[in-house]
């Protein structure tokens, strides 16, 4: 067989976000000879994870872009942080589910060993001018006081449900896409306030009126989670969490033959006949196109025969070819095409949150007194929630979702927390970011402070380092397309979800999508071009399937 030459590819991918980096790490390991450019000189497009320097720059650029893109009304402070590039700040923050396609790809692609994970320490809930820590588990739910012993059981018999293979049972019938709050409150008689944690702090809706079964889907995948790796459902990953993940993705697709090239403008993409099509014209009509992309500043133009790219760098001229991978129906459709206001703050005190002893023993499980109380907590690593008309000044209408990372994470110096804040806003708003999240940045500064401990309230910025406000204008999905036809060659992945608990595992069953779809693809076109020479058969019977042949150290230490 003829070596194949180093500039011809089998697929060529468009973009280091999660979906396509996934998929990249999926189809080398598969002996796919696959090449992955992104314009941006960093991993992780719009998941990427940046150094506070990074960060800033990254602002600048996008203010200084001529027409409006995806991030717009961007501000930030121009107080100088000593030691700027120990942060690592997401532009997606995420947590991930402890069961899901994103753990199992994790751990079947080998890329879990190449970073670390810390366990959401704790999540709570913002009511009645303080929070409250959301309960995790049966046990937590029996011993707490704030809930009456009928509201228990009620809460106990919905969570059994929600648990459970729900999607045909009679309480469900004609009410999949009923609003949720109304949901919990016909069907289960839940009170306000238990109907406003399990909609905002166990299903993580954005709105009361986000669908039922989406919801539902949410809280099982929840439930399930909890107690895998500890006492919570959600692990978030180190060094700024999607980037470092997304950027371990393509050292696997590396370590496996991948080629990457970052920080290159592409100068265009061109359709050419196949590289192996037949001197019959009349055959030609039935090989798929093959596509040559060139590289501003790169010495030689890149061929491939399948085309892959994330939706924001998709070629206009190509687009009545494309192929768009469908969203999975599994994940809420309403959570594609928002426009989210997002603060990231940093500072040097940390926010205090109530706590109860952990350790209690079955038999307190079982009575209803008070449970034993702890010195109040500061979580290195923690999610508040602000349901709707909670906060003077926030949201009427959504709910804003904040995560905080401290040093824990490795994504900050010790004695510095990151606080990301996101909030829903209507696309058209008129409104500012800095406007629209001001005041939930201004309440966490007052909880960095203890109740009743003498210590006064921070109502300023004494203890605020930095912060930047920006609207974030996401692409709807597209609408469903024909069947693909055999001869597909260019395929556009699913946008990227904005939903904090979800952004993960959409973004694996996505690439999962597009891995099939470009499996089938290549075999359709009968010829590749792996390391073992042109013309060879692919076979895949598994998203991670496991290669023949070894992988030896030195190949390892290329990366």
């Amino acid at each position: 067989m003829a070596s194949a030459s180093e500039d011809e590819f089998d697929v060529i991918l468009l973009g280091t976000g999660l979906t396509e980096s996934i998929t990249a790490a999926a189809l080398a390991k598969a002996g796919v000879k696959v090449a992955q450019i992104d314009t941006n000189p960093y991993y992780g497009a719009e998941n990427a994870s940046l150094s506070l320097d990074e960060l800033t720059q990254w602002a600048d650029e996008q203010n200084n872009t001529q027409s409006p893109g995806r991030y717009r009304s961007i501000s930030y402070s121009s107080k100088s942080i000593a030691d700027g590039r120990r942060y690592s700040i997401s532009l997606s923050p995420a947590v991930i589910p402890s069961v899901g396609p994103h753990i199992t790809s994790l751990v079947a692609s080998g890329v879990a060993k190449y970073g670390g994970f810390k366990l959401l320490q704790n999540i709570s809930i913002y009511s009645s001018g303080k929070l409250h820590n959301v309960p995790g588990s049966k046990e937590d739910i029996f011993k707490n006081t704030e809930i009456t012993l009928l509201e228990k059981r009620r809460v106990m018999r919905f969570l059994m449900f929600a648990a459970s293979e729900f999607e045909e049972k009679s309480e469900l019938w004609g009410k999949k896409d009923l609003p949720f709050s109304q949901f919990l409150e016909s069907t289960f008689s839940l009170s306000n306030a238990m109907n406003t944690v399990i909609c905002f702090a166990l299903a993580y809706c954005f709105y009361p009126s986000d669908p039922t079964e989406n919801a539902l889907i949410r809280i099982r995948r929840y439930l399930r989670s909890h107690g895998r790796y500890g006492p919570s459902s959600f692990i978030i990953g180190q060094y700024g969490g999607a980037g470092e993940i997304a950027q371990g993705f393509c050292r696997t697709a590396a370590v496996h033959g991948g080629v990457y090239v970052l920080g290159r403008s592409i100068g265009s993409i061109t359709p050419i006949p196949s590289l192996d099509a037949p001197s019959d014209r009349s055959e030609q009509t039935t090989q798929a196109p093959s596509y040559t992309v060139t590289l501003n500043d790169f010495p030689e133009p890149l061929t491939c025969r399948v085309l892959i790219s994330s939706l924001h760098l998709a070629p206009e001229d190509l687009g009545g070819s494309a192929q768009y991978i469908p969203l999975d129906p599994s994940y809420d459709r309403t959570h594609f095409g928002l426009t989210v206001a997002r603060c990231v703050a940093i500072i040097d005190k940390p926010v205090i949150f109530a706590s109860t002893d952990a350790a209690a023993s079955d038999e307190d499980a079982g009575d209803l007194e008070e449970p034993k109380a702890r010195q109040p907590d500061p979580s290195d690593v923690a999610s508040i929630i602000f349901p709707p008309s909670t906060l003077e000044g926030g949201s009427d209408s959504a709910a804003a979702t904040v995560i905080i990372m401290g040093a824990g994470t490795m994504s900050t110096p010790e004695g510095k927390w990151i606080v990301y804040i996101m909030l829903p806003v209507p696309g058209n708003t008129r409104s500012s970011s800095e406007d629209l999240l001001q005041p939930y940045l201004s309440h966490i500064l007052t909880l960095t402070s203890v109740p009743d401990s003498g210590d006064q309230p921070d109502h300023g910025s004494s203890h605020l380092l930095f912060k930047l406000f920006y609207l974030e204008h996401n692409d709807p999905p597209q609408p469903p397309t024909a069947p693909c036809p055999p001869s597909a060659s260019f395929f556009i992945t699913p946008p990227s979800i904005q939903h904090p608990t979800e952004i993960f595992d959409c973004a694996t069953s996505s690439a999962e999508a597009t891995f099939w779809r470009t499996i089938r693809a290549l075999q359709s076109i009968k010829a590749l071009s792996p390391a073992n020479g042109d013309g060879a058969t692919l076979e895949v019977d598994s998203f991670w399937p496991s290669l023949d042949r070894d992988i030896d150290e030195d190949e390892k230490d290329e990366w």
